[in-house]
């Protein structure tokens, strides 16, 4: 994948330079109606005008459970590596945001699109301690 420097780094807004990102994930069956699930991706973001984002290592790691045929539960393990950030010449910190994250997908009947909600519960220091994923896909 590709994005391209559309913020205003002076504002905190967006990379600053253009950023590559790549992943792959696979999943296979557990169990009757159980599947497990993996995730493994990277993102390099190129210098901008006065920042430089280090590179970022993901992975996700879960399960997920048929409910009925509209709900899936999931629950899984997701980790952020980051490596250090650069801005006007000061360098920060590499840094590890690790979350558990219990979820739902919804797959309404007669509807071409699923829907997604996690809580994130941060396992790190560097973690934030609570947040909301919510996403649709069609």
């Amino acid at each position: 994948g590709l994005t391209l420097p559309t913020g205003d780094p002076d504002k905190g807004l967006g990379a600053g330079g253009i950023g590559l990102f790549a992943g792959g994930a696979l999943q296979g069956a557990m169990a009757e109606n159980v599947t497990g699930y993996a995730h493994l991706g990277f993102r390099y973001f190129m210098k901008g005008q006065d920042t430089d984002l280090g590179e970022i290592f993901e992975y996700t790691f879960g399960v997920k459970m048929a409910v009925n045929p509209e709900w899936i539960a999931t629950a899984d393990v997701r980790g952020f590596n980051h490596s250090a950030d650069e801005y006007k010449g000061a360098k920060g910190d590499s840094y590890n945001e690790v979350y558990l994250a219990p979820g739902a997908y919804f797959r309404p009947k007669g509807v071409h699109a699923d829907f997604l909600g996690s809580l994130l519960m941060g396992l790190t220091d560097e973690s934030y301690d609570f947040g909301f994923q919510v996403s649709a896909k069609f």
